[in-house]
């Protein structure tokens, strides 16, 4: 199963995992990722790259990174970025696919929209 259970949000289907992103979660590595994403061959796929931005703003707001984070303007702030790119993932998703497709497709081929990683560069910076 996937990162959670999709299909009590929005439809019955499956984001099957994909290996983990192994990066600390920082502004810095966000920022690596962004810059991954946005350029014509990332090396992560955009479905791994919403699995560790996901993760990333759970351990900086229920996780190991809380107290970093209440410290930390420039950590808080990428951490919301990160959730933003996850819940932009989802709703691409959910917007761009039928139940169908959605129940059936390969999610490491799904790229969202490059500019999508520039503005957030941009916000990040």
């Amino acid at each position: 199963m996937g990162k959670r259970n999709k299909g009590k949000h929005f439809c019955n289907f499956t984001d099957f995992p994909t290996e983990a992103l192994i990066l600390p979660f920082s502004a810095d590595s966000l920022t690596q990722v962004l810059k991954d994403a946005a350029s014509d061959n990332s090396f992560y796929t955009h479905q791994q790259i919403s699995n560790w931005a996901w993760r990333f703003w759970w351990e900086c707001n229920e996780g190991s990174l809380v107290r970093t984070t209440e410290n930390d303007p420039t950590l808080a702030a990428a951490a919301e970025i990160a959730l933003g790119i996850d819940a932009q993932w989802d709703m691409f998703l959910v917007n761009t696919y039928s139940m169908e497709q959605l129940q059936t497709m390969d999610f490491t081929k799904i790229e969202l929209p490059r500019e999508w990683f520039k503005e957030w560069l941009t916000k990040l910076d």
